[in-house]
């Protein structure tokens, strides 16, 4: 009888245990891919320093402002890679909701950038 108790309790923690090692590895791996997403939007910055970045937007020289054109839409066709993937990703309904809020406020970002980008290189700016 004893030895009886003693498989069934045995046979509970095991799988007491595996439910728990399942559980972990989902939070890893949805930990994991949050930060992959969030690495690949925070590493999509211009590879000039802000003063730089400033100066080229004040600046008149056209070739300057055309370089930053060029980077500010290569690092918006980033995140337009990388927020479809978020989103195919998430889970949990926040991670949805913040995936279409940030999708949302970068096209209202773009909006705006693409017509500063418009006024800085028909030098209006």
């Amino acid at each position: 009888m004893v030895f009886c108790v003693e498989t069934g309790v045995v046979i509970f923690v095991i799988r007491d245990l595996r439910a728990a090692d399942r559980e972990v590895q989902r939070i890893y791996a949805g930990s994991v891919l949050g930060l992959r997403g969030i690495g690949g939007v925070a590493s999509i910055r211009p590879r000039k320093p802000a003063a730089v970045r400033s100066n080229a937007l004040t600046t008149k020289d056209p070739n300057l402002q055309v370089e930053y054109a060029d980077q500010s839409r290569a690092a918006d066709r980033r995140v337009m890679m990388a927020l479809p993937d978020y989103l195919a990703h998430a889970r949990v309904p926040r991670e949805v909701d913040v995936g279409k809020r940030v999708e949302r406020d970068w096209s209202a970002y773009l909006k705006v950038r693409d017509e500063v980008l418009a006024s800085i290189l028909e030098g209006s700016y």
